[in-house]
């Protein structure tokens, strides 16, 4: 998981008041994905909005690798 307390893009995007439950972080989750893709770790990244009184437009990218990269990385144990 990556926490980030203030996501910088949401600082630039402002979302009406009937898409609420839409995540501008799925935008760096598609990022965060491409990058462990192209690394060869497969993964599903997805963006959760994970307010905090302190930190209201907090957000949790959860990364779960696919079965195939935990095989190979148990390999080189």
């Amino acid at each position: 998981m990556i926490i980030d307390n203030d996501p910088t893009i949401t600082r630039h995007i402002s979302v009406p008041r009937d898409m609420s439950q839409l995540s501008c972080s799925s935008f760096t989750a598609g990022i965060v994905e491409a990058v462990l893709d192209g690394l060869g770790f497969p993964a599903r990244v997805t963006a959760h909005n994970t307010p905090t009184d302190q930190h209201p437009s907090r957000t949790t990218i959860l990364i779960k690798l696919e079965k195939s990269v935990l095989e190979r990385e148990e390999l080189f144990k």
